[in-house]
C-alpha cells in the first residue's frame, strides 16, 4: 500500500524497529549503568549474602539476605546509602531475607510492643519486653536499635536469623486530656 509514493508498511516498520530499539536501549542503559553496578557493589559489603533488584510499580525494591554474623544496624544504614546513590528517588524499600519462620513467630510475638514502643516512646519499656520474650524463647542473641526513622530488630538462633525494620513515621498517638480547666 502506498500514499503519493510512500510505501506504508515500510514507514510503519520502521517506526516499530525504531521503538523497539529505544526501549532495548533504555534497558540495557539501565541494566549495564544502574542494576549490575549497584548489586556489584551491595554484593561487596561484608555480612552480604545475595542480593536481588525487584520493580515495584516506579521504584525499585532491594531484596538482600544477610549472614548472620552481621552488625544488622550498621549494614543496612551501609546498604541503605548506597541503593540510594544510585537509585535516587526510585529506591522503594530494603528488605532484608529471613530464613526462619519460628524467629518470624517471635518477632510476631514481639511486634505489640514493638508498636507500643513507637507510639508511647517507651523504649526502655519495649526492649524489656522484647528481652522477656527473647529469653523465654531460648533466643539469647537478639539486638533492638532505634533511631528517628525506625526501630530495628535482630533476631539469631544458632545459624538463623531475623531482621526487621519497623518505620517509626505513621504511628500517631492522640491524647484527650480529662476535666474542667475553667479553675
Amino acid at each position: 500500500m502506498e500514499i503519493k509514493g510512500i510505501k506504508i508498511n515500510v514507514v510503519v516498520l520502521s517506526m516499530l524497529i525504531i521503538v523497539l530499539a529505544f526501549f532495548a536501549g533504555q534497558h540495557l542503559f539501565k541494566l549495564y549503568n544502574i542494576e549490575k553496578p549497584l548489586t556489584d557493589e551491595l554484593k561487596s559489603v561484608k555480612g552480604v549474602q545475595d542480593v536481588k533488584l525487584l520493580e515495584s510499580g516506579d521504584k525499585t525494591d532491594v531484596s538482600v539476605k544477610l549472614s548472620s554474623d552481621v552488625d544488622f544496624y550498621k549494614r543496612y544504614h551501609q546498604l541503605e546509602k548506597i541503593a540510594s546513590e544510585k537509585l535516587g528517588n526510585e529506591l522503594g524499600k530494603i528488605i532484608v531475607n529471613n530464613e526462619d519462620n519460628s524467629l518470624e513467630e517471635i518477632y510476631y510475638q514481639m511486634h505489640y510492643y514493638i508498636f507500643e514502643g513507637i507510639s508511647t516512646y517507651r523504649f526502655s519499656y519495649m526492649k524489656n519486653e522484647i528481652k522477656e520474650i527473647a529469653e523465654k524463647n531460648n533466643v539469647s542473641d537478639y539486638r533492638v536499635w532505634v533511631d528517628e526513622k525506625a526501630v530495628y530488630l535482630k533476631l539469631n538462633r544458632g545459624k538463623t536469623s531475623y531482621y526487621k525494620v519497623i518505620p517509626r513515621q505513621g504511628i500517631t498517638v492522640s491524647f484527650k486530656a480529662g476535666g474542667d480547666s475553667s479553675g
